[in-house]
């Protein structure tokens, strides 16, 4: 005997079948969001941890006979040569950190934004910490600290 019924999804089914993937894609996406700020904000991390090992090598190094530093702005990152900073000198190396991440906070010794590097000992007077975040979310932070030593790290 044939069934009068029609073979095929009912409205509701496909309701219902349309909700479970828009609640996946949901979390699919929020999940793949978190993750690609996480990277970009460890991408900033390194290129400011580069810089400031970079400082610290080259006055150690005695490079140019002189001291070394980096110049913390809050997308970018300056490393220059000498005691103090000088805007417009043509061998300072401008590096900008990845779209988005900011460096939200510089708290060292003395204030201001330089930390510079003592020859022979590699120590610097401007010990204390830098804290980077995501621009549009602080939640997300990473702080590199920098020691009196002249050690520098993260957390």
């Amino acid at each position: 005997m044939m069934s009068n019924r029609a073979q095929g999804f009912s409205f509701i089914e496909l309701l219902a079948v349309l909700a479970v993937v828009g609640i996946l894609s949901t979390i699919v996406w929020a999940s793949f969001s978190n993750f690609r700020q996480q990277q970009v904000l460890s991408g900033g991390t390194e290129t400011v941890l580069s810089v400031l090992n970079q400082a610290r090598s080259k006055t150690l190094a005695a490079k140019g006979s002189s001291r070394h530093g980096v110049r913390l702005a809050s997308t970018t990152v300056t490393l220059f040569a000498g005691s103090s900073y000088a805007a417009g000198n043509v061998d300072n190396q401008t590096i900008a950190l990845p779209a988005g991440v900011i460096i939200a906070n510089v708290a060292v010794a003395g204030g201001g934004t330089d930390i510079v590097f003592d020859r022979l000992t590699g120590k610097t007077g401007q010990s204390g910490s830098i804290r980077l975040e995501i621009a549009n979310n602080s939640a997300k932070s990473r702080t590199i600290t920098v020691l009196s030593t002249g050690i520098i790290g993260t957390n």
